[in-house]
């Protein structure tokens, strides 16, 4: 049953002042769907794209869209078609492209599609720069594709694919940094994994130029998130929201610094939903909607999940 109440400036309520209508209609696909589904989304590549209302998850050998709306989910990669194991994409919603990344010990790759999976080609940038290429982002601030690497973060310019700015610090060593995102035109947050910890880095004023990185700040550490593997950047509450894998959580943090906040874990809110290795997180901030990337946590789970849910803390 639902009841719609409403009240007035003066604390008046009314049952029957107003009403809603609810209509359903049948779906193509459910969601999840037994007869498509992910096999291993470990990898955590999770990108929102608003403009075509689904998300575009990468699984360790496809990407699929997944329909905000009915929960249908299409291949927009298919197996096959990327020959390393996946890590993360990332949805240029602007130009109407996705970019990927790939790799194992042996080689390393960052792709680019049309939205629709179309085009797919491998962007041949410095080889100097690229190593283990993982976590992405865009910067809504130069339009420029951030993305992170062992030891280093560097960005390169979507038109010609040219390695633009690398930064590696002189005073601070990064060693496994995973998700990324941003804060202001000149600071990032990073999810650092081999050092157990997210940061704010600031970065140096010129950026058009190799250089070096410039002041951490240490938001959360190991005793927090002792594997972080992914960061968004909540604006409206000035915030960082992390995704760890073995502490299967969702923390905040204020970006001023402050106390962690645990939004989702074993027992938070309540034990309804249990990550398994969560590694992907993306916020739709209109709605302060987190999807979450989580895995199997035994062999009888079902394969793929995607968790949503409301940032009400």
């Amino acid at each position: 049953m639902i009841t719609i109440t409403t009240e007035d400036a003066e604390g008046n309520i009314d049952t029957s002042a107003a009403s809603v209508q609810v209509t359903h209609q049948s779906v193509a696909a459910s969601f999840p769907d037994a007869n498509n589904r992910f096999s291993n989304i470990r990898s955590g590549g999770i990108s929102l794209d608003s403009t075509n209302n689904r998300l575009v998850v990468s699984d360790f050998d496809e990407v699929f869209a997944v329909n905000l709306s009915t929960g249908a989910r299409d291949v927009l990669i298919a197996s096959g078609s990327i020959e390393d194991p996946i890590k993360r994409v990332e949805v240029d919603e602007v130009a109407g492209r996705m970019y990927i990344t790939a790799y194992e010990l042996s080689s390393s790759f960052i792709y680019s599609a049309n939205s629709d999976g179309s085009g797919l080609m491998a962007i041949d940038e410095s080889p100097a720069a690229k190593n283990y290429p993982h976590g992405m982002k865009f910067s809504p601030f130069d339009g420029r594709l951030y993305i992170t690497d062992t030891q280093q973060v560097y960005s390169i310019d979507p038109a010609d694919s040219s390695v633009l700015f690398e930064a590696v610090p002189a005073d601070f060593t990064i060693f496994g940094p995973r998700g990324l995102d941003f804060v202001t035109a000149n600071s990032i947050l990073l999810a650092e994994f081999e050092e157990q910890g997210l940061f704010l880095v600031d970065l140096p004023g010129g950026r058009d130029t190799y250089g070096e990185i410039g002041t951490f700040t240490e938001l959360l550490g190991p005793s927090d998130v002792p594997a972080p593997e992914d960061v968004e950047y909540d604006a409206d509450d000035a915030r960082a929201i992390v995704v760890d894998s073995v502490s299967e959580a969702v923390v905040s943090v204020p970006v001023a610094g402050g106390s962690m906040t645990t939004i989702s874990n074993a027992i938070i809110p309540n034990t309804n939903n249990v990550f398994g290795n969560p590694a992907g997180i993306v916020v739709k901030d209109e709605e302060n909607i987190a999807y979450v990337t989580s895995s199997p946590r035994s062999a009888g789970e079902e394969i793929m999940v995607v968790f949503s849910g409301q940032l009400m803390c």
